[in-house]
């Protein structure tokens, strides 16, 4: 995405559009209220861009608590009544995207449950994990050859990643692209920048055999509560030759109509949105912003005009964001690449990160209702984005 500045900054949008008010997921019904009062022409550009994107209501649930109960969440709730008193009315926040047709359901107070202290540290637990694999594990450089299956083209390999086919693919072109390291935690920026350029290799290799397959994606599972089925790191990377997977094609398709309307491009206009509210950070060329609309905890949407070095250090910022300043050692991610057919309005490249829970939790963190409904999303993204600003300028004073 480009570099330049919105047209309104956080601040100027915060004074100028809202009144000053507070910002979180909590009072973004009342500050679209205040934001429709706004006769500020940037004010009422926006907002008629807002309103074509996403509709945000807010619904109130009441509870009748007996005595014996209200003590119980008082002892919960580490003796503050005032949390306790939030039971009482809990204000429930649901943001729709209307052209994604996505939905995320907000409840602060569920990410002020209380949360049972494990007994072992996450760190710990993954030590022993990744120690205990490591003398028999398929994916390591000494046994992968064997341990491995192959496709029709020759195995790649680079300073720190090699390929191999999927046994168990779940389409035609399907490679996996596996870090040399074997420990899923402490691989650096050139490990993983060194496996995003075996996959466009990869894809390169795939695309001048059979030029119909256009559309490249990583998928990338870190550790088993996120559906990893081994520890050692390694990402999925597929081409299609028809249109990308489904929730990847339903955001091309809300860009194509979004375009329609607006003659303008949606994910520039949708990062717009997300710099005025104070929810996105940038670098360089890319832009990362955390999602209005959630598919779970912490969902980091990273944009670049390519899959360029700036792209993934962003990447890189954002998944070391979660595991070393967030102890969020569990993640789940797609990565879209820019179609490679040039003709095809499918040019941006974006990913998706999430968050996946504890690495020792038995509960899935995916029920019904996300199967099935819309996502049910704890972690306020006004709050976690203030995490994500601080940890990516520490990283970028850094490099």
């Amino acid at each position: 995405m480009s570099s330049t500045q919105t047209k309104l900054s956080a601040e100027d949008f915060k004074k100028t559009c809202i009144s000053g008010k507070e910002t979180t997921v909590q009072k973004l019904a009342e500050n679209i209220l205040e934001w429709e009062k706004s006769n500020n022409p940037a004010c009422r550009s926006l907002k008629l861009k807002f309103d074509f994107i996403f509709s945000v209501n807010k619904r109130s649930g009441h509870l009748k608590i007996s005595d014996s109960f209200r003590q119980k969440l008082l002892s919960w709730f580490s003796k503050k009544p005032e949390l306790v008193n939030e039971v009482d009315t809990q204000n429930i926040t649901f943001i729709f995207n209307q052209l994604t047709n996505e939905q995320t359901i907000f409840n602060p107070l569920r990410d002020k449950r209380p949360v049972n202290k494990p007994k072992q540290s996450q760190r710990l637990y993954v030590e022993d994990l990744q120690s205990s694999a490591k003398s028999s594990c398929d994916f390591c450089e000494n046994r992968y050859k064997e341990n491995t299956a192959n496709d029709k083209i020759d195995r790649l390999a680079n300073k720190y990643a090699y390929t191999a086919s999927n046994a168990f693919k779940y389409d035609a072109w399907h490679s996996l692209v596996i870090f040399k390291r074997h420990h899923p935690l402490t691989w650096t920026l050139p490990e993983l920048v060194s496996v995003f350029d075996l996959s466009q290799e990869w894809f390169n290799k795939v695309h001048k055999i059979e030029p119909n397959y256009i559309n490249p994606i990583i998928t990338w599972d870190l550790l088993p509560k996120a559906s990893a089925s081994q520890i050692h790191p390694h990402m999925h990377a597929t081409l299609t030759d028809d249109v990308y997977y489904g929730m990847l094609e339903g955001w091309y398709k809300a860009a194509d109509k979004y375009y329609q309307r607006w003659r303008s491009n949606y994910f520039e206009d949708l990062l717009e949105i997300h710099d005025a509210l104070g929810l996105s950070v940038r670098y360089k060329s890319a832009a990362a912003f955390a999602s209005l609309t959630p598919k779970k905890d912490n969902e980091v949407v990273i944009l670049a005009q390519e899959a360029n070095q700036d792209f993934f250090k962003l990447f890189y910022m954002v998944t070391r964001t979660f595991i070393d300043d967030m102890e969020n050692l569990c993640f789940s991610s797609i990565t879209s690449f820019p179609s490679m057919d040039k003709r095809s309005s499918r040019n941006v490249a974006f990913a998706r990160i999430v968050t996946r829970g504890t690495v020792f939790e038995v509960r899935s963190d995916v029920s019904s209702l996300e199967l099935f409904g819309g996502s049910n999303v704890n972690v306020d993204p006004f709050r976690f984005i203030k995490k994500l600003k601080a940890s990516v300028q520490k990283r970028s004073n850094q490099s």
